[in-house]
C-alpha cells in the first residue's frame, strides 16, 4: 500500500481499523471492575493477578489512547505500535487455548488477532537500521 496515495484509501483504513480498539476501550473503561476480573483471569497461570489492576490501566491506555490516535491520525506509527503491543500480549494471555468447547473460537480470535497486527502494521514504521537508512536516503 503506498503511503503517499489519496487520502481515502489511507483515511478509511486507518479509521475503520481503529474502531475495533476504540469502541473496545471504552468498554474496559466503562466496565473497569469487570475488566480487572477478567485481566485477574489473564494474569492467574503466570502468578501476576495481584497486578491486574495495573495491567488493566495500561490495557485502557493502550486500547484506548491508541485506537484514539490512529482514528485522529495522531503520531500514527506510535499508535499502531501501541495497539500493536496490546493485541499481541492480549492474543498470548486469552487465546492460545484451542482445546475443548471453546477450542475453535479461541483459534478464530487467535487469527483475527493476527490478521488485526498485519493491519497495525501497515501503519507503524519500522525501526530497523536497515530501514531507517533507505527513508533518510529517499
Amino acid at each position: 500500500m503506498n503511503k503517499n496515495s489519496c487520502g481515502v484509501s489511507m483515511h478509511v483504513p486507518r479509521i475503520l481499523l481503529s474502531l475495533v480498539y476504540v469502541v473496545g476501550g471504552a468498554g474496559f473503561l466503562m466496565n473497569f471492575a469487570g475488566t480487572t476480573k477478567f485481566v485477574a483471569m489473564g494474569l492467574t497461570p503466570w502468578g501476576l493477578a495481584s497486578i491486574a489492576t495495573l495491567a488493566t490501566v495500561v490495557a485502557i491506555v493502550l486500547k484506548l489512547g491508541g485506537g484514539l490516535m490512529l482514528m485522529f491520525n495522531y503520531r500514527v506509527s506510535q499508535a499502531a505500535w501501541m495497539l500493536i503491543a496490546f493485541t499481541l500480549l492480549a492474543t498470548l494471555m486469552f487465546h492460545m487455548d484451542w482445546s475443548g468447547a471453546q477450542g475453535q473460537m479461541q483459534m478464530t480470535n487467535f487469527l483475527k488477532n493476527l490478521g488485526l497486527t498485519g493491519g497495525l502494521l501497515l501503519f507503524a514504521d519500522c525501526f530497523c537500521k536497515q530501514c531507517k537508512t533507505k527513508n533518510t536516503e529517499a
